[in-house]
């Protein structure tokens, strides 16, 4: 991937499964759904999709210290799964 193209922002997505988009179709992902979106100041946005199935925060920050940056994002989101409820993944 090349710098982002003029008059874009690219935004890139950090997370685990869900941002990576297990179980639904590949355009039903949220940083796709993002894509092609306007940013603030109304340029176009340019979602990467960064999510890898099993990774925490801690991986995440890995990655984008390894080849995230070289992406040339100007918004970086991580997206996570704040586990709420006492015991939710007992069966894990």
């Amino acid at each position: 991937i090349g710098p982002p193209a003029p008059g874009q922002t690219r935004l890139l997505v950090l997370g685990d499964s869900f941002t990576f988009g297990w179980g639904v179709a590949a355009a039903a992902t949220y940083p796709r759904l993002l894509d092609g979106s306007r940013a603030a100041d109304g340029s176009r946005i340019e979602a990467i999709n960064g999510g890898v199935i099993g990774y925490g925060t801690d991986n995440e920050a890995a990655w984008l210290d390894a080849y995230g940056w070289a992406l040339q994002p100007r918004i970086v989101l991580v997206g996570f799964w704040y586990i709420w409820k006492k015991g939710a993944l007992e069966w894990v």
